[in-house]
């Protein structure tokens, strides 16, 4: 069985990579279901595909990582969400 994961991050060469990462890292079983560059974008492709892990950034424009994660998990109530942030400023 498949673990699928959805990567989200505004910033492009950020979910390169992470993509690259995920699928050089030597994870047996995990399958990358899709990479979004927005909130927006990310909750279109879980309209279509079950989604096990969500890696996302924390500080996107428009919609913040957290309120994608409730979104998210209003859509998906059994997903994971892990945040991720090149930023130091986690107020």
């Amino acid at each position: 069985m498949d673990i699928t994961i959805l990567l989200v991050d505004d910033e492009a060469i950020d979910l390169e990579w992470l993509q690259v990462r995920v699928k050089n890292g030597g994870y047996e079983g995990l399958r990358i279901a899709g990479a979004a560059k927005s909130g927006f974008a990310a909750l279109e492709l879980m309209e279509r595909d079950r989604i096990d892990i969500i890696l996302t950034d924390i500080n996107m424009p428009i919609m913040s990582g957290m309120e994608f994660a409730r979104r998210a998990k209003a859509l998906q109530p059994d997903v994971r969400i892990m945040f991720i942030s090149g930023h130091e400023d986690f107020n």
